[in-house]
């Protein structure tokens, strides 16, 4: 394992996708940062974190996956790692809202953007970012956004989460070659809001009632509505309004 500890990068995640196009990387090889200025998070949309204040990575992972079957255990097994890991530290009402994103109560408190390259040699390599609000107060360009410290009101080191994080995502991972099952149980008892009537809008505007029913082996989120008939979204294409 190597850890690769920056002040400051555009994105964490593409400095990892830079170094793997020049050279041939260390399975889990770590990137972390003080200040990210052009951070990511699903489908384009922008990451913001206040500098020196949040805990900000990517990892590089290989031979974890070997199919695009398999691609969405990845969200699976990072969004249970960052969920236990505040549990760990004591964090009350940790679920996780589909597809991966980290909820304190009706708040995010964390961020998760996975990228795969697809190699000739059919072996897939993945960078899994992650960016955890631990330090910031001051949320007002996002004002459903949360911290560690905003919900505990304790302050933690980064350095210290860093660890745990990797002691247990390396855990989780681990699971997809030798306990799917788990994984998926897991994933599916921190479901945010589930068993619960939620109001949704699609991409048109349109919206409706509905309980989650399941989420797919390809990551789409199946919802039962109120004729009771099941239809299925791929991320982006429904939001939930709560």
């Amino acid at each position: 394992m190597q850890i690769i500890k920056l002040n400051a990068i555009d994105s964490t995640n593409d400095y990892l996708k830079h170094q793997q196009s020049e050279k041939i990387l260390e399975n889990f090889t770590i990137v972390t940062a003080l200040e990210q200025t052009n951070g990511k998070g699903q489908m384009g949309a922008k990451w913001y974190a206040e500098k020196h204040k949040n805990l900000i990575m990517s990892v590089f992972v290989k031979e974890v996956i070997s199919s695009n079957e398999e691609v969405f255990l990845l969200n699976i097994a990072t969004s249970v790692a960052l969920k236990e890991v505040l549990v760990f530290f004591k964090l009350d009402s940790i679920s996780i809202k589909w597809p991966n994103d980290i909820m304190a109560g009706k708040k995010k408190i964390c961020g998760i953007l996975i990228e795969n390259v697809f190699k000739h040699d059919k072996s897939i390599h993945s960078i899994i970012g992650i960016g955890l609000n631990v330090n910031q107060k001051d949320f007002e360009r996002l004002p459903n956004a949360t911290s560690i410290i905003n919900e505990k009101h304790i302050e933690l080191n980064t350095d210290e989460i860093l660890y745990k994080v990797l002691e247990i995502l390396k855990n989780k991972l681990d699971l997809i070659k030798t306990n799917q099952t788990v994984l998926w149980n897991e994933y599916y008892e921190a479901l945010f809001l589930k068993n619960k009537l939620i109001a949704f809008e699609d991409v048109y505007g349109n919206r409706f009632m509905a309980i989650i029913n399941s989420i797919s082996k390809e990551g789409k989120i199946n919802l039962l509505l109120e004729n009771d008939i099941v239809k299925s979204f791929e991320i982006k294409e429904v939001r939930y309004l709560y």
